[in-house]
Order: structure tokens, then sequence, then C-alpha cells
């Protein structure tokens, strides 16, 4: 009879038994205390039954991403890569004139970037004054260098038609030395623009090594290759495994642009709003989905929104704090919209100030500007 009420309090006591059991029971506290002695182990067990049972899904669901990243590296490396013949020749011929010892070969790779692998004597080439500007002349074709020499080689790109500068200001709370916000942009060589801001689950300290580690865990498996889809998906898994210990988890907004056509996609995960600005019309991109790492009954999928930019737009990336000033963004849109955002420093400046002067600092606050334009 008293089963209901034991799960439900998760304890028992001596006065929820009635008297007739009590004048018969010889030591009723005992009896009690191993009661609920009991129930604790067997909650604890439980508890312990779910979190394998999570923890098992999450590494079955690893092995099965990195079945598939085996896969598609598999394929990359079996596909082929176009020999650009004419392009080689007239490397050759401008590495003559230029009288330097070293050879070239030229191709296109599966995406039609034109890649171009100098070997011999590369630091000859590299002292030559304003050689890559020469070269780009002589092909008619924008190009930037990959990388530094490794094993006597140097590698040139085809050059994205496109580029992006970034501004980011951010403030904590209280001006604590810590900040729970964090935020990376880098280009990897396919030409992909990735832009991540993180907010660590609380303020302070933790909060602000676990939103560092969740943008070092994403911008390896990015640079690596791994879609973003795959990459956030196992970044939730591993959270998932880690919150065994603790709570451990951060909100994730990401923004991909292609620099060769201006196609992007954005990732929200339990991320506040962002917004896009061309020309006067801001549009607001939401996000409605739950932090990593805190499984639901269905796989984790993040918030995506896929747009075009056009030269001249710029997408506004905020944490919370931003927010929590205010009920309402609608002076941030009104911001957006009058505002020129052409230096996107002192955009993001100018909103972490008005937030700050219009609430203070209620939690950790930071903005990112990102501006996309025709490369000059």
């Amino acid at each position: 009879n008293l089963t209901p009420k034991m799960l439900e309090e998760g304890s028992l006591s001596v006065s929820d038994f009635p008297d007739y059991f009590i004048e018969n029971c010889e030591k009723p506290e005992l009896f009690v205390s191993a009661i609920n002695s009991e129930l604790r182990s067997i909650i604890y067990k439980r508890q312990y039954r779910n979190m394998f049972k999570e923890n098992l899904s999450a590494a079955y669901s690893n092995y099965a991403d990195l079945y598939l990243i085996l896969k598609n590296v598999s394929a990359e490396i079996g596909s082929d890569l176009v020999y650009d013949r004419k392009t080689e020749v007239k490397v050759q011929k401008f590495l003559r004139e230029m009288e330097v010892a070293a050879g070239a070969s030229a191709f296109k790779d599966k995406f039609g970037r034109l890649h171009i692998e100098f070997f011999g004597d590369c630091n000859d080439l590299l002292s030559r004054s304003g050689w890559l500007d020469k070269l780009s002349e002589e092909l008619s074709l924008r190009l930037c260098t990959k990388e530094n020499i490794v094993n006597d080689r140097l590698t040139v790109l085809e050059a994205e038609p496109y580029c992006v500068s970034v501004g980011v200001s951010s403030l904590s709370k209280d001006k604590d030395a810590y900040n729970g916000d964090n935020g990376k942009f880098f280009k990897t060589d396919d030409g992909i623009m990735y832009v991540i801001l993180s907010d660590g689950v609380g303020t302070g300290k933790e909060a602000e090594k676990i939103s560092k580690s969740t943008i070092r865990v994403l911008e390896l498996f990015l640079r690596a290759g791994i879609p973003p889809e795959m990459s956030l998906r196992i970044l939730s898994d591993a959270m998932i495994l880690k919150n065994e210990a603790d709570i451990y988890s951060a909100t994730i907004d990401l923004l991909c642009i292609d620099l060769f056509t201006g196609s992007a996609k954005m990732y929200k995960s339990g991320a506040s709003p962002s917004y896009i600005k061309s020309g006067k019309n801001v549009v607001r991109v939401k996000s409605s989905s739950l932090v990593p790492g805190f499984k639901t009954d269905d796989d984790f999928q993040p918030d995506t929104a896929k747009m075009h930019f056009e030269p001249g737009s710029t997408a506004v990336i905020i944490s919370d704090g931003i927010l929590s000033c205010c009920r309402s963004d609608k002076w941030l849109m009104d911001f957006i919209k009058e505002t020129d955002l052409s230096s996107p420093s002192d955009a993001a400046k100018k909103i972490t100030s008005q937030c700050e002067r219009v609430g203070g600092r209620h939690d950790d606050m930071t903005a990112i500007c990102v501006n996309f334009d025709l490369r000059k």
C-alpha cells in the first residue's frame, strides 16, 4: 500500500505506516531505514541503466559517423583529379623566365578549383618580390598560397572571388576575468569560411572552459573535412558521454559561407537569434533546438537555415546576454537596419556598449558581425 508514496517521495518514515503494523514491529526505525536504503539502491541502478543506455546509444552513433567519415575519405582518395596541361605549361614558362630552378604541376580538384604545386628550389621562388601577383597576371586568375613549404613543395590555389571581414566584441558578467562566451573564425582550403560562437552553460571559469573546448573540438572536425551536420552530431554525442559526471554543454552558432558562390548555411543549437542584413532588409534567424548534450527521443538535430549572401551583406551573431537587457529585440533589429555595418568591429562594439548602457551586465555578452563582399 505504501509503494506509490515511496516511489513518489523517494523515502518513507515510521509515521507513514499504520498503527497495527508498528505495534507488531519490534524495531520499526531499523526496518524503515533498511527499506529506504534498498530503495536508494534501486533508484541508483535504474539511473545507471538509463545512463548506460544513453551512453551506449551515443557510442553506436559515433561509430556510425566514423564509418561514414571513412567511407567519404575513401571515395575522395579514389576520385580523379583533373590534370590541367595548359596551365602547367604556362607556369613552367613563367619559372624559366624568372630563372627559378623549380618544377610545377597543375590540376583541378573535384570542385573545379585550380591547384599549382611547385617542387624543387621553392625558397628561391618565394624570395622573388611580387612573384605571386605576376603569376596571377600571367594566368589571368587571382592566386593565393595554401601553406609554407612542406617537404620541398609549395602549393598555390585559385583565390576565392569573395571575402569576409569579422568584428567581435565581448563583455563578461560583472567585469569578471572569465567569459563563458567564446568565438572563432577560420577559412579552410576548400574556400569555406566558418564562424563559431559558443556560450557555455552558466558563467565564470567553468563556462569559459566548456565553450572553449566546444569550439576547439568543432574546429578540429571542420578543418578535417567532416561535414558540419556530422561534426555537430559527434560533438553532441561526446557531450552526452561527458555529462555522466556533470552538466557539460554549450550553445552553438555555426555560420558556413562558400567564398566561391556566396551560398551559406547557419546551424543553431540552443542559441539566440541571429540577423542577416542585405541592403535595408533584416531577417531574423531563430532557434528552437536544445543545446547539444541533452538527449531527446530523436537524434540530435540543430536548426538549419540556408541563405545566399550578396556583396555588402552582413550577419550579426549574438549570445543570449545581448538580449537579456530587454524584453524584445526590436532595438537590435532597428540598430542593424539603420546602422552602417561596413566596419564590423565598430558595429560589434556599438551593440555590446548599447546593451550594457540599457541593462547593465547581467550575463556574458558577445556580438559578432560578419561582412561579406567581393575580394578587391
